[in-house]
């Protein structure tokens, strides 16, 4: 891909979350939301420029030792649930609950070790691992042959990748549905799923689109109601270049994650990226009382924002499309953090 097609796809994909944005203020975020749902021709293009950016730029260059956001998610699904990860975050749980309880005296029981949740991690490393790649756009873990992957997208590049909002998608209680694979695999969209049926659920760049922190939360919550005890929510996500506002965001993330029920596993930064695995606790209360710690009360607690989220959405697009002088030569570190951050609306 030449340099001037990446910077024409990546004004394109910021000119639409700058426009999404920019209705959210205007009109409010459910109706902008609904309006952009409805802009077919406008999201097709979105996610054939984002399929492009990915197996053209992203996945071939994120990470200079080769070394991709996708691959990360693979390495750390086996590290966790095949060699003893689960166990050592298990242990950590354990160790957690006595200090807290402890220290808030709170009431909570100890926990009853024989009363063990259902986990099913040996099946899990006997046979593949259930995965929900949410905003798949064409399906990048269908490779791995460690993963049974159920690919969704609002507007799928991909055949093979399932059309579904996934804001408005139903989760049905365990003992009245079964996800069925079969049938899955001949559908081409997907409007409810059972709880509980994931080992593994993916946002890759996909919580950047969504106009509002409340939006973001609540997809966290529902990718918790998916994953069965123990499961792994990945969240990849641009760096913020500003080292402190990214901090005080990763702590925010942190914190409304554990009041949604998760306990952060991985934490690592690749090049132009974060990448972050939050483990499903089966004792929500753990996560929540640390959460209750850090001293973040009220509605804030439950909100994921992102730099976005305290701009001036006023001003037009243009504004924030990336720029480079004809003169430039190369393609130095600074110029390919720039053309990457650019692309989920990061700060430049």
């Amino acid at each position: 891909m030449s340099e001037q097609e990446h910077q024409d796809l990546a004004s394109f994909i910021k000119g639409v979350h700058h426009a999404l944005r920019r209705e959210s203020k205007k009109v409010g975020v459910e109706r902008a939301w609904a309006e952009h749902c409805s802009q077919h021709d406008l999201l097709q293009r979105y996610a054939e420029s984002m399929r492009r950016l990915a197996t053209e730029f992203w996945d071939r260059e994120s990470d200079g030792g080769g070394r991709s956001r996708i691959d990360w998610v693979a390495e750390k699904c086996l590290q966790y649930f095949a060699h003893g990860g689960a166990e050592l975050e298990r242990e950590k749980e354990k160790r957690q609950e006595k200090h807290l309880i402890s220290r808030h005296n709170c009431g909570v029981e100890d926990r009853d070790d024989s009363r063990k949740p259902e986990r099913n991690l040996q099946s899990s490393i006997t046979s593949r691992l259930c995965l929900l790649d949410v905003g798949s756009c064409y399906n990048p873990f269908k490779d791995f042959q460690c993963f049974r992957v159920l690919p969704i997208d609002i507007a799928p590049a991909s055949p093979e990748v399932l059309r579904c909002n996934f804001l408005d998608l139903e989760v049905t209680t365990p003992e009245t549905s079964d996800l069925d694979w079969d049938t899955m695999s001949s559908s081409s969209s997907v409007n409810r799923l059972p709880g509980s049926s994931f080992h593994v659920v993916v946002f890759s760049l996909f919580l950047e689109y969504l106009p509002s922190p409340e939006h973001r939360y609540a997809c966290c919550e529902k990718a918790h109601s998916l994953l069965r005890d123990e499961g792994l929510l990945f969240i990849v996500t641009p760096d913020i270049r500003q080292a402190s506002r990214g901090s005080v965001l990763m702590k925010n993330w942190r914190v409304a994650l554990a009041y949604a029920g998760f306990s952060r596993a991985y934490y690592e930064k690749l090049a132009h990226v974060q990448c972050m695995a939050y483990r499903k606790c089966p004792e929500r209360s753990v996560p929540m009382l640390w959460a209750a710690r850090q001293k973040v009360s009220g509605d804030d607690a439950k909100l994921i924002h992102i730099p976005q989220d305290f701009r001036d959405h006023d001003a037009t697009a243009d504004e924030f499309a990336p720029r480079f002088s004809e003169n430039d030569e190369g393609r130095d570190e600074e110029k390919i953090v720039s053309l990457f951050t650019e692309l989920p609306d990061c700060i430049s």
